[in-house]
């Protein structure tokens, strides 16, 4: 009996768990929002703090590829370009929008159980086809903290200079040696000086290809 009802939980989970695969992120269109984590690290275990090396970011969970709380996910360390071409804001004026892209590294997960707003996850119905309200499947909460100021500058503003909440970008999986931290030797603890939070693969995109 006891075997019968393990067997039959076993099975829950199995055919909970194959209804989605993890969504490898390599290009194409995501809302985006922003964030500010100025002390601890983000789930990737490494730190997301405002001393990291580079601007830093947390993606959804399907892109993570990892349920909300169970820590790191495949997509930890990998590096991204992004390209402002829009904003969910009405206050947005495209003629302020960033002129260039910004490199982004992978330290945290946007989780769908707190933000099913923005975030498409594991855990979201398979009904609402791991979309979020947008029509997104992906999304960058990119943390303003991070880079030495560059994310904070970088992000776009209103016609007053004051950040705007949201965005929309084209994305890129780019190789790390693109993000402004591999210049400061910091290529897979992501803090400067000689501070060590956590490990991630040196570059990711290189060994993947």
């Amino acid at each position: 009996m006891h075997w019968l009802q393990l067997s039959s939980a076993t099975l829950l989970l199995a055919s909970a768990v194959k209804a989605w695969e993890w969504d490898w992120a390599v290009s194409g269109e995501a809302s985006m929002t922003h964030y500010e984590l100025n002390g601890g690290g983000g789930s990737c275990n490494v730190s997301a703090m405002g001393n990291a090396a580079g601007p830093t970011a947390a993606i959804s969970g399907l892109s993570y590829g990892s349920w909300s709380g169970l820590g790191g996910g495949p997509a930890c360390g990998l590096c991204y370009a992004l390209t402002v071409y829009g904003s969910y804001d009405g206050q947005a004026d495209p003629a302020l929008f960033p002129k260039c892209s910004i490199v982004v590294r992978i330290t945290d997960q946007c989780p769908y159980p707190d933000n099913k707003e923005w975030c498409p996850g594991p855990e979201q119905p398979e009904s609402e086809g791991f979309l979020n309200p947008r029509g997104m499947r992906y999304h960058f909460d990119v943390n303003i903290s991070s880079g030495q100021g560059e994310a904070r500058e970088w992000f776009p503003r209103d016609a007053s200079g004051n950040l705007l909440g949201t965005g929309k970008v084209y994305f890129e999986m780019v190789s790390c040696r693109e993000w402004s931290g591999w210049k400061y030797g910091a290529k897979n603890i992501t803090t400067l000086k000689d501070e060590t939070w956590g490990c991630i693969a040196l570059d990711p995109y290189r060994i993947r290809w």
